[in-house]
């Protein structure tokens, strides 16, 4: 049997690469390489879904997705045809091919045999190309990352110091801290379940992207990755949930007793305040004013929506700050019930995987719980931020993430045949 593995591969970097550009780059004439450079990796996302419908209809398989992330392709398909009501729907139907170009990439790499395997491959080269992200977005804003303020130092503002990297826009604070978040939660989970001798580095690595997520002073990826690591301690074996439970336990009573200095606890406060006024705390620094504006048009269309990135065209270049906010306004209703039935379901899945030992069989324990930590982190993100419901950074981690858990879990009902798939860790 012929593998498409590589080929598949070839389709998702190219999406990875046609982030941070957009429709507005097809609209002007490029002139310098840079300019079209920006202008052919924006073409990616058509070249992938075209070429990658060839294929699928060419190799006629039999493998489906699994009915978590189907339900995501249902979500893309009624934004898509939402598209028609759009203010730009030009604009719309871009981020709609984006967002199914990443299905059709993925199922050419869904073969018949070895499903597991190629899934869980495919979340490692994600996981790579991540890493590889954030280490040029750091390299290339090294010299204005971090300032001192009289709060300490910080990376807040990025955006502002380093506008733009190859003509494009920088990476928000908020970006960059979700970019550390997953070497972060890989390391810690590694620092736990790697061999002595290995540990030191794992914990190396989880320190500087703590420190990194830290800086970035971005309040929602900073609760969203405790949770993920407090969801990692809990599920990846029993010492580390007792360590977990004992350091809890500690942390709450010495905040209990004042056993913290002061002045340590004053200037982290200050920190995450980031001198804001109490009502701006308590709006979600506009989010919840930007809720408000949305929840308006949501109502104008609420069965279909009005196609991907509505609030940029509706709320006057506002972002909805909401993933559910921001599915409504995409897909209406209609589409919202199929994206969220697709995360609940696919929460459904892990813990019954979890609960029916599936992972542990397979010896999958270890990645089955990573892939949970960074949807755990994802899914907490999705408050304050838009995580999975268009083309970004966000849903090109979870969507691989939804596919292995849905394929881990189907592997129950699968002969023990095919179930000899080991992972070493």
């Amino acid at each position: 049997m012929k593998n498409y593995f590589s080929i598949s591969t070839t389709f998702w970097l190219m999406l990875w690469l046609g982030i941070n550009t957009g429709p507005w780059v097809l609209r002007d004439e490029p002139e310098t390489l840079i300019e079209w450079l920006n202008y052919i990796r924006t073409l990616f996302p058509y070249f992938v879904l075209f070429i990658s419908l060839v294929f699928l209809i060419a190799l006629r398989s039999k493998a489906a997705m699994p009915g978590n992330a189907r339900q995501w392709l249902y979500y893309g398909l009624i934004g898509f045809l939402s598209g028609i009501l759009s203010p730009d729907p030009l604009g719309a139907s871009y981020w709609a091919t984006a967002y199914l170009a990443a299905f059709t990439a993925l199922k050419v790499n869904l073969r018949e045999k070895d499903l597991l395997d190629r899934s869980l491959k495919f979340n490692y080269i994600t996981w790579f190309i991540t890493v590889v992200f954030l280490s040029i977005l750091v390299f290339v804003s090294r010299e204005s990352l971090f300032v001192t303020t009289d709060t300490g130092l910080t990376g807040y503002g990025i955006s502002g110091r380093v506008p733009t990297v190859a003509q494009m826009p920088m990476s928000r604070s908020s970006g960059m801290a979700r970019f550390a978040a997953i070497p972060g939660i890989i390391s810690f989970v590694f620092f736990w379940r790697a061999p002595k001798w290995q540990r030191l580095g794992w914990g190396v690595l989880f320190f500087y992207s703590s420190v990194l997520i830290y800086l970035m002073q971005s309040r929602g990826a900073i609760v969203s990755f405790a949770f993920a690591l407090a969801f990692v301690m809990l599920f990846l074996g029993k010492w580390t949930r007792r360590i977990g439970l004992l350091l809890m336990f500690i942390f709450g009573m010495s905040l209990f007793a004042d056993i913290f200095p002061q002045e340590i606890v004053d200037q982290v406060s200050a920190h995450l305040e980031r001198h804001q006024s109490r009502e701006e705390l308590l709006s979600l620094t506009g989010r919840t004013l930007a809720w408000e504006h949305g929840w308006v048009e949501i109502m104008k269309s609420p069965l279909i929506g009005w196609g991907f990135q509505a609030d940029r065209y509706l709320l006057a270049g506002e972002h909805v700050h909401n993933t559910y906010l921001y599915a409504l306004l995409t897909s209406g209703f209609l589409g919202t019930a199929a994206f969220i039935i697709g995360l609940g379901w696919t929460w459904r899945m892990f813990y019954l995987t979890l609960k029916k030992g599936i992972a542990d069989k397979l010896g999958h324990r270890v990645p089955f719980i990573l892939c949970g930590g960074i949807l755990m982190f994802f899914t907490v993100r999705s408050i304050p931020e838009v995580s999975g419901a268009l083309f970004s950074v966000d849903y090109m981690l979870m969507l691989p993430v939804l596919v292995y858990i849905g394929i881990l879990y189907q592997q129950e009902d699968r002969p023990r045949n095919l179930m000899k798939i080991k992972i070493k860790w």
